[in-house]
């Protein structure tokens, strides 16, 4: 099992959209599709596999997999400085795994969670702002190119 685990946040719920993006991507690459709430008072249930409160509530619930936490350049750096970071273009990505974006806008504070990897994917200059449905697909294509090799 593969799956992409985001947060599910108001912008989702209000633009349908964004939301039939994350299910396209899911499914184009075989990737089941997980979110977080972190309490955004949920008023109905978003079209995904599984629905989390938290991201720690997802790592008791989901075992046997490896949790990749994925770092956008100009994001801080909190999760990073906590685990060794390894570019994309040289991540070697497992067998099942469970890749972790924060919200668009805001952070992802580590919040005593251990991942088995941090991942950092780069823009050219470093310093671009990555929306989390953008790098999905740069990671979910990164992995499915790398794995078909």
């Amino acid at each position: 099992m593969s799956a992409l685990l985001f947060n599910f946040s108001n912008q989702h719920r209000r633009n349908g959209k964004w939301m039939a993006q994350w299910e396209l991507l899911a499914e184009s690459y075989g990737m089941e599709l997980m979110a977080y709430t972190n309490g955004n008072g949920l008023t109905e249930m978003p079209p995904v596999d599984r629905l989390f409160p938290t991201i720690k509530h997802a790592q008791e619930r989901v075992k046997e997999v490896e949790w990749v936490f994925l770092v956008a350049p100009a994001r801080p750096r909190q999760m990073a400085l906590e685990q060794s970071t390894v570019r994309l273009r040289d991540f070697e990505h497992p067998g099942e795994a469970v890749y972790v974006l924060g919200p668009d806008y805001g952070d992802l504070k580590p919040n005593g969670r251990q991942m088995d990897h941090c991942v950092e994917v780069e823009t050219p200059n470093g310093t671009g702002e990555l929306h989390a449905l953008t790098t999905a697909a740069i990671v979910a294509y990164d992995r499915w190119r790398k794995n078909r090799q």
